[in-house]
């Protein structure tokens, strides 16, 4: 872990997008740490609505008592930086569990615990729109082309993780229709526990 805190000694939120990167990163801190439960952001959320809604949650009575946030951030230096002087400026540290371990590893140690998830954002200009609501699966690592991160750390994709070892039970979902929006291609999820 990137951090010399001691994390016994401190409390801690997660960042968390619903994705791979986060879920890794809240099952990595449950299992060597404990951590409990919240603060929402709308969907297609500017980033100042962002900055405004964390800056009002850091000092909500919910994270009183935090010193620290966790992030599922991998290898990009200016996202760290960013999230470091963000809560830096709110008097928390950041920790990164999962920082620079090996991407491809982390793919597949994620299929292997048992996580499911589909890949709901696709950018074309990096991976073919087709991949838009695939499980993240061992079939789909091996359908990658040459330059594709596993975990899409350059931006090729986004997930939606259902299922895995960190869920009481799983989210009911399927993969719905396909829309391309703002250059990016959308899977939608469609809800099939109502």
């Amino acid at each position: 872990m990137a951090t010399g805190l001691d994390l016994e000694q401190s409390t801690l939120a997660l960042s968390w997008s619903g994705g791979k990167d986060s879920s890794l990163a809240l099952w990595v801190l449950r299992e060597e740490h404990g951590v409990s439960p919240c603060v929402m952001i709308p969907a297609e959320c500017t980033n100042e609505v962002y900055e405004q809604r964390m800056a009002d949650a850091f000092a909500s009575d919910l994270l009183q008592g935090i010193s620290c946030v966790a992030a599922g951030d991998l290898l990009l230096e200016d996202v760290r930086e960013y999230r470091e002087q963000r809560l830096g400026a709110a008097g928390m540290t950041a920790v990164f569990p999962l920082w620079k371990r090996h991407t491809t590893k982390l793919a597949h140690q994620f299929i292997a615990a048992g996580f499911e998830a589909t890949l709901v954002c696709v950018d074309p200009g990096k991976l073919d729109p087709s991949f838009a609501g695939r499980a993240f699966d061992e079939n789909l690592l091996a359908d990658f082309p040459s330059g594709v991160d596993p975990c899409g750390e350059n931006g090729e994709f986004h997930t939606f993780v259902h299922d895995g070892p960190i869920f009481t039970e799983p989210v009911a979902c399927r993969p719905g229709g396909v829309v391309t929006r703002g250059g990016f291609v959308f899977c939608e999820l469609l809800d099939v526990g109502a």
